[in-house]
């Protein structure tokens, strides 16, 4: 509730009258209410940032109706199985998304819900996938883009090829060689982990460079059985891979500027599968105290800006005022955000969970194994008794 809280907290208060749910009559005076001294004991949506309990409740039904009619309508255009070409509607209405998601959806801070409409309809047809993804890939990896924006589109790549259920085997691999790619050309420009401006990193810092290498370690996480394959009684794991281990124990260390949570999924995930190795680096991180965003922590007094271009070092570049650090500070995409996490709106829910995939810890995976087996030699035992 205190998730959901956050999301809807603005709605509350752009579309409430006087702490009334939204309805047209509330449209008829166009000028806003006063509040004086009279009104301000009464009125306290604007004093007190916590609606009420049950005003949010009605607006989190009102939103998940919402939801559930504008899937309804879009289920005609776009159905879940088809071998057929799209209409053009289907292609006009998709453009149309594409062009809300790109303005709005994806600026907009911790969106939660409206993103599941393009979720779901580009995974109904290959056009639409290719659409979506080059949309993504293209602002992920442009170096002319701030970092917020590439921070952005590289959470919501990265939570796509995770979460959507209908990506096939090849897209998956692909996606992940393409940006597997970019981390081998910005390892190739820095060998020494220092940030060197004008590159394929481009001019911005490493905040792009490290929301590209999170990508990646995160879809590991959740698509690693994509990722290789057997051949001769061999695992044989996507070549492009190996940057990860590479860039890992290189002077960069993005395992100290990424979400450590993540961090730790992907140390635990790899070693079990005896492929990749970086516990030790991330015990060394906490041990010399270089945890996630601690460069930001650490801003001295002197008021100097710091490059986070030196692994577990910092680096005085150049002086700045107090306002520009700040907004420095604030112009970046929570490195434990995702915008495909799991769907929350009880009623309009059942049109997202044919389409995404939940995540299995190891440990869950390993009971499910078991419970598999049980079930297997259950089995086997009530033919034999048959």
């Amino acid at each position: 509730m205190d998730a959901l809280e956050d999301d809807l907290e603005d709605e509350l208060l752009l579309s409430q009258y006087d702490g009334q749910p939204y309805s047209p009559a509330n449209d008829i005076n166009t000028e806003p209410p006063i509040i004086d001294d009279s009104t301000e004991s009464s009125s306290n949506l604007f004093l007190d940032p916590t609606p009420p309990l049950t005003t949010l409740r009605d607006t989190i039904t009102t939103l998940d109706a919402l939801m559930t009619t504008l899937f309804t309508y879009l289920e005609e255009f776009f159905p879940a199985t088809t071998d057929t070409y799209p209409s053009l509607e289907a292609e006009n209405l998709f453009d149309s998304l594409l062009d809300s998601f790109v303005t709005r959806i994806l600026p907009t801070y911790h969106s939660r819900h409206a993103q599941f409409l393009i979720f779901k309809t580009a995974q109904s047809h290959i056009l639409f996938l290719d659409r979506f993804l080059g949309l993504l890939i293209e602002r992920t990896l442009d170096p002319s883009l701030p970092n917020i924006a590439r921070q952005a589109s590289s959470a919501y790549l990265a939570s796509f090829i995770a979460r959507a259920k209908n990506l096939n085997r090849e897209t998956i691999r692909t996606v992940v060689e393409m940006l597997c790619v970019f981390l081998s050309r910005c390892l190739d420009e820095m060998p020494h982990g220092k940030f060197i401006p004008g590159g394929v990193a481009g001019n911005n810092g490493l905040a792009g460079l490290y929301a590209v290498f999170q990508a990646v370690i995160y879809i590991y996480c959740f698509r690693w059985r994509e990722l290789c394959e057997e051949e001769d009684g061999e695992t044989v794991w996507l070549s492009t891979l190996s940057v990860v281990q590479r860039m890992a124990w290189s002077a960069l260390n993005p395992l100290a500027h990424v979400s450590q949570e993540v961090a730790q999924e992907f140390a635990r995930r790899s070693y079990e599968l005896q492929h990749i190795f970086v516990h030790s680096i991330l015990k060394e991180n906490a041990r010399k105290g270089m945890l996630d965003g601690f460069l930001r922590r650490e801003v001295t007094s002197t008021r100097r800006d710091v490059s986070s271009g030196v692994s577990g070092e910092m680096v005085e570049i150049q002086t700045v005022s107090a306002e520009s650090r700040v907004k420095v500070e604030e112009e970046s995409i929570p490195r434990d955000w995702y915008p495909f996490d799991p769907y929350v709106l009880p009623r309009s829910k059942g049109f997202v969970t044919e389409c995404f995939l939940e995540y299995k810890p190891s440990d869950q995976e390993e009971d499910d194994e078991i419970v598999s087996d049980d079930e297997s030699d259950e089995s086997d035992d009530m033919d034999e008794d048959m």
